[in-house]
């Protein structure tokens, strides 16, 4: 998804979130935490330092790049919304509260703005998508990882 071409990175993305679609109910909660955490988090973490790097040099003509990786921050963000918002009663509490930790624990290391306004908003709009499908194990779960990333 890290490619120059807006249409490659496209497919890449839907290719990704087709096969979440296509085989979530499949996938046990060890696989749904590796995705997690070996697919999607190294997947942000790229774009964002990606972000970072071109803000270092500080000059217009790569602002443009940096609206053009905001923008893939974005489509990923709204491309799992959609899928969570979705799934999320079938995938259950526990691996929401996994994916809301994932974003937080990327919310963490992030110190550009426009990609804590991207990945924090994209929390938010999940978060209330779903809400009122979670119970208060959920909700427990994200007051404490709101509660540490605010530490």
């Amino acid at each position: 998804m890290m490619d120059k071409n807006t249409d490659i990175r496209g497919k890449a993305l839907e290719a990704f979130v087709g096969t979440l679609e296509e085989s979530y109910l499949a996938f046990g909660e060890d696989l749904w935490r590796e995705i997690f955490g070996q697919i999607m988090l190294p997947m942000l973490e790229d774009i964002k330092v990606q972000i970072e790097v071109l803000r270092k040099k500080n000059t217009p003509q790569f602002e443009k790049q940096i609206e053009v990786q905001v923008q893939t921050l974005q489509q990923i963000f709204s491309r799992l919304n959609d899928f969570f918002s979705v799934s999320a009663v079938k995938l259950g509490p526990s691996l929401m509260s996994a994916y809301s930790d994932s974003i937080c624990l990327f919310l963490s290391k992030v110190n550009t703005q426009e990609v804590v306004d991207v990945t924090a908003g994209s929390l938010t709009t999940l978060v209330v998508g779903i809400g009122s499908e979670m119970h208060s194990n959920f909700w427990s779960d994200l007051t404490t990882q709101i509660q540490l990333l605010l530490d």
